[in-house]
């Protein structure tokens, strides 16, 4: 739902659509927002049918799968977007952020976790880290909760990729890959800062999300120029199976892999990733990315959308269309006119817990005021 929602308001900031495209289509999502059922009565289901809003399960049937909560804090993060830009809908989105109930989002030790049905009730645990931890916090900050950047484990080596060094953890499969779009998500929407009294807290691999946004251009800038290869990785969905991979510099201790979510090599499924491209492209100019630009231009549907990316070996389309890249195309483009897309009024004043709201834990900046 975050990608759906910031579609619409880039859209509309865009001129894609019109004022009065945009209160429908915005209206109806907030609506859903305001009235969908909460897997286990907490937090956003990962999966709903679009034909009856009813929660589905991990086989697409109805049922719960349990909520995800790197998945809801990006939702968060459009959420306060839309609530500054558009303050006419304030308190219907203050309302339905005001629902969520936080209790359980933290682990005993600060790590953004997820929720699913168990035997014995609801089982939670860790996010299998994509990536994306940090960048999602940042929801969750936006709304007041006092949320650490997930922090790096002990450190028992290190691995040199092209002359940068990367620490890695006693369980590399713990670890979080590095990829192009998580410090771009960072760059287009903050400027690379984090929301709270730090601004440059590492977000992975030691580095600042800047800092990896360099880091990641420039290793996939040098395989291009030394090997020949153009590269350009992230996270992508495919229309047969492996069904999802994860196009990495460095993943489970080994640099340059394309893993599955389990941990899987498959190396002939390198994808040079649509998503990737206009991350750099939002950051960087010069001869590298004017080479990326012309391998993905024409990776679309004039009608339906952006195409996942393009296969390194092969040079082979990946067709399959997904609103995470769709959205992520919007940001860049918007990126590009309008500069950093959270705006600074957004910024919370300060962080604190979670207010408790009966049995629940609320959001501090969407408890809803005493009547």
């Amino acid at each position: 739902m975050g990608d759906q929602l910031a579609a619409i308001l880039l859209a509309q900031h865009l001129g894609i659509i019109d004022d009065r495209e945009f209160d429908q289509r915005f209206t109806r999502l907030l609506t859903f927002i305001n009235t969908m059922p909460l897997a286990f009565g907490e937090m956003p289901n990962r999966f709903y049918s679009t034909d009856t809003g009813a929660m589905l399960g991990e086989d697409l049937a109805e049922g719960q799968a349990g909520w995800s909560a790197v998945d809801t804090g990006r939702l968060l993060v459009w959420l306060k977007i839309a609530a500054v830009e558009h303050p006419e809908f304030a308190s219907f989105i203050r309302n339905a952020v005001g629902r969520f109930s936080v209790c359980d989002v933290l682990s005993d030790q600060a790590r953004l976790q997820r929720a699913r049905p168990g035997e014995n009730g609801t089982e939670y645990a860790a996010e299998t880290s994509r990536g994306y931890d940090s960048y999602a916090v940042q929801g969750y900050r936006a709304w007041g909760l006092d949320a650490p950047i997930p922090s790096a484990g002990s450190a028992a080596s290190e691995i040199d990729i092209d002359g940068v060094r990367f620490p890695l953890e006693v369980d590399v499969t713990a670890q979080a890959p590095i990829m192009t779009t998580p410090p771009a998500y960072m760059g287009l929407e903050f400027s690379f800062l984090t929301l709270g009294p730090l601004s440059g807290e590492e977000v992975a691999g030691g580095l600042s999300s800047g800092d990896l946004m360099t880091v990641v251009y420039d290793l996939q800038a040098r395989r291009l120029t030394q090997d020949g290869l153009p590269t350009a990785r992230a996270d992508f969905r495919r229309s047969e199976e492996p069904f999802t991979l994860y196009g990495t510099i460095l993943a489970n201790g080994y640099p340059w892999s394309t893993v599955d979510p389990g941990g899987t090599l498959f190396s002939r499924l390198d994808l040079i990733s649509t998503r990737a491209v206009f991350a750099l492209d939002a950051f960087f100019d010069g001869e590298i990315i004017d080479t990326l630009r012309a391998l993905t231009a024409d990776l679309q549907d004039p009608a339906l959308g952006w195409y996942e990316g393009r296969y390194e070996a092969t040079g082979a389309y990946e067709t399959t269309r997904t609103s995470a890249t769709n959205a992520f195309v919007l940001e860049a483009i918007a990126y590009r006119h309008l500069g950093a897309l959270f705006p600074k009024a957004a910024w919370p004043e300060e962080l604190g817990p979670a207010t408790s709201v009966g049995a629940t834990c609320r959001l501090p900046l969407a408890t809803p005021s005493p009547t």
